[in-house]
């Protein structure tokens, strides 16, 4: 995953390279370190009301666990959804892909080993019997999709969508018989 992101970060690089030097204007500012270090703050903020606020709602429609989790999933998408929206509508589809398949494997792998190095924490059977198989078998669709012709058309983007809302169907119908398994 690095070497890929690697690549495809020189490659960007090499296209938007400036061919002159920078104006004054637009070279790195005190206010836009101090607009990221406030954007990180407000993310911060953000994710603690939106985990808070998730189990308020699950507790009070009587949701499982696991539905706290997937629900808390959906909020913190938002940010990889709108920069994979605005890398589309630039047409830096490696953005995109990359964002969204790295963040899947950031919160696999990174997030949780960090969590789990500083807080082991216990899995329920039932909650990898039911999120593993269904990640495989989304893993699997998206490479088909994608490499069908190296790229994602709208109608492959509405049966991407189309696959989470039966995901989310399925997890909600079903969900006692997924934590029974």
């Amino acid at each position: 995953y690095n070497s890929y992101v690697f690549y495809t970060a020189r490659k960007e690089w090499e296209k938007t390279k400036p061919k002159k030097p920078l104006k004054k204007r637009e070279r790195l500012r005190f206010l836009d370190i101090l607009l990221f270090i406030i954007g990180g703050i407000m993310l911060y903020l953000g994710a603690e009301g939106l985990i808070r606020e998730a189990v308020f709602i699950a507790n009070n429609f009587g949701l499982p666990i696991i539905v706290i989790g997937i629900l808390i999933s959906v909020g913190t998408t938002f940010p990889e959804l709108f920069v994979s929206i605005t890398s589309s509508r630039d047409k830096k589809g490696d953005i995109a892909v990359g964002n969204a398949i790295g963040s899947v494997i950031t919160n696999t792998l990174l997030i949780l080993g960090v969590s789990a190095l500083i807080f082991p924490f216990q899995i329920a059977e039932k909650t990898v019997n039911f999120l593993i198989p269904t990640l495989l078998i989304v893993s699997l669709l998206l490479g088909i999709s994608i490499r069908t012709r190296w790229k994602i058309t709208r109608f492959e983007g509405v049966i991407l969508i189309l696959i989470y809302a039966l995901f989310w169907f399925f997890t909600i119908t079903h969900i006692n018989n997924i934590l029974k398994w």
